[in-house]
């Protein structure tokens, strides 16, 4: 597993895994092998920490799709 382990969306940038933690049920996260990748996933969060605590689903998408993305911070 990486050092680090986010995902960003319109709220802003979420940890899903850190070197000392990872979230509930991160054997449901589509398997994003290196570098950037784009997709959806279905989690439940701690607002006040931004922290993903519980994975629950996903699927990737192609790059593009989140390139295109205008509620998305490139």
């Amino acid at each position: 597993m990486p050092s680090s382990l986010t995902l960003s969306d319109r709220d802003g940038t979420w940890t899903i895994a850190s070197i000392d933690q990872q979230a509930d049920g991160f054997a449901h996260m589509p398997d994003t092998r290196k570098g950037d990748a784009c997709g959806c996933l279905s989690v439940e969060t701690d607002q006040a920490t931004m922290h993903i605590t519980k994975v629950l689903g996903g699927r990737l998408k192609p790059v593009s799709a989140c390139r295109r993305d205008k509620n998305l911070k490139q």
